[in-house]
């Protein structure tokens, strides 16, 4: 993954055969209450597919079989701006809460201004 490792607290992979095409690193599950409706929430923290290849349908497959395994009744996740092509999010139903806007990041050397396309947070009610 670009991002570098995160600490996840589950691991999913989708395979082809042996082949391990994508990963799914999930949160553990946060009871959250919202709008006097508290729900059981998990945030996808990465999702990464081998370079170059496509899995057209992957990600919804696997979200499917993680929603019935850990019995998610929310999914949060945040959509960087800077590497990700694609809205697979709003054709799962993510809602759109937060855009987090660009930002500069600060560096050792004070003539190169590196900045961050900024991100946005997506929300979405399973059951």
């Amino acid at each position: 993954h670009l991002l570098q490792t995160a600490s996840t607290r589950f691991k999913y992979g989708l395979y082809k055969d042996e082949n391990l095409l994508a990963v799914m690193g999930i949160s553990a599950g946060r009871w959250m209450t919202k709008d006097d409706d508290l729900r059981k929430s998990f945030e996808i923290i990465r999702f990464a597919s081998k370079t170059h290849i496509t899995i057209v349908g992957g990600f919804s497959k696997m979200l499917k079989y993680i929603e019935e395994e850990l019995e998610v009744e929310e999914w949060m996740t945040y959509y960087d701006l800077d590497w990700v092509q694609t809205n697979v999010y709003a054709r799962m139903g993510f809602v759109l809460k937060q855009v987090m806007k660009p930002q500069e990041i600060e560096n050792d050397n004070s003539e190169i201004k590196i900045y961050n396309a900024g991100n946005l947070k997506f929300v979405k009610r399973v059951q």
